[in-house]
């Protein structure tokens, strides 16, 4: 089974100057940043919660140490619309799960991580099965159907689950369907399972029967969320990028300070109280910059993909991080 390749309304240190600016669902003009610091910016946010995603709701805003402007593209659901619109020239930045860092990286996109989330993840994201399904654990799951993002958080899930269970592969059938279609599968019981994360999961786990049979963290999974900019930005705006470093690792602060922002955050995003619930008790993200350590484990992560025959091969990752000053 292998693809194809196919900041917040603080000061940070006094330099990042943030105000208000007004978000945009659509992808402005491409172009991005200039050499001389005019132009702006463009960060895609995800309908997922990450520092990132905070960072906009705060009001990460306006300017970058040498007066380059911020602009939001909203509505991304997933990495990769995200990284369409960066090879399409519309943003300059965004965040995807760690599975979706190596399947970029072998596709030939040309992205560099400049941070991870730690926390949340383990509790929130997992395999959830239907209640009809019977699945009361993952070596049920053999000759089922399990719903899942090709190339991305789910996909990886489940081949992890299925590797702890001794499941070939072939004996169960992956869809490939992006977060929204899966969870509207799912609901329908047209699929007997789901691989999935963030509001997804706990609305797969609040239908009906459904019973949560693994989450990320009884998986071990070594799927870190990640914050990456493009390589043509991360060369020509080094400062900016470091900027924008420090004024995620503000905004994580502040969130782990008032967890709030996270649930109204999900509020504005429409999700109903009983999802609102569950997500009250997973702890925050935590953004932490890109260290040798963060590299050594996104190498592990590449090591299980390359075994469990999401990927071919490990691309080389020497040059696709960017590590904090």
């Amino acid at each position: 089974m292998r693809l194809r390749p196919v900041i917040p309304v603080l000061l940070v240190a006094a330099v990042l100057a943030l105000t208000a600016c007004a978000p945009s669902s659509a992808a402005p003009a491409a172009g991005g940043a200039s050499a001389e610091g005019a132009g702006a910016i463009r960060l895609g946010q995800l309908t997922s919660y990450s520092t990132f995603a905070i960072a906009r709701e705060l009001g990460l805003g306006a300017e970058l140490p040498d007066g380059t402007a911020v602009e939001w593209v909203t509505g991304l659901p997933a990495f990769a619309p995200a990284l369409e619109a960066a090879q399409a020239g519309a943003i300059d930045a965004s965040s995807g799960g760690g599975t979706n860092f190596f399947t970029a990286l072998l596709a030939g996109a040309d992205i560099r991580a400049i941070g991870v989330e730690a926390g949340s993840s383990d509790q929130s994201s997992g395999i959830v099965a239907t209640g009809a399904s019977g699945i009361t654990g993952i070596e049920g799951l053999a000759g089922h159907s399990i719903a899942v993002n090709q190339g991305g958080t789910g996909h990886y899930l489940a081949l992890r689950a299925l590797d702890r269970a001794g499941i070939d592969p072939s004996e169960v059938t992956l869809e490939f369907l992006p977060p929204a279609d899966a969870i509207a599968a799912f609901q329908a019981g047209a699929v007997d399972a789901i691989a999935i994360w963030d509001q997804y999961f706990s609305t797969a786990s609040q239908q009906p029967g459904a019973r949560v049979v693994a989450t990320a963290g009884d998986l071990d999974s070594r799927n870190l969320s990640f914050h990456w900019v493009t390589g043509a930005f991360a060369d020509a705006h080094p400062d900016q990028v470091q900027a924008l470093i420090a004024g995620l690792e503000e905004v994580s602060d502040r969130t782990s300070e008032d967890p709030t922002l996270v649930t109204d955050f999900y509020r504005e995003l429409g999700a109903g109280e009983d999802v609102l619930s569950d997500i009250a008790q997973w702890p925050p993200f935590v953004f932490e910059p890109i260290t040798p350590e963060r590299i050594a484990e996104f190498t592990a992560h590449g090591e299980d993909l390359v075994r469990y025959g999401l990927i071919d091969e490990l691309p080389d990752v020497s040059g696709a991080f960017v590590v904090a000053d």
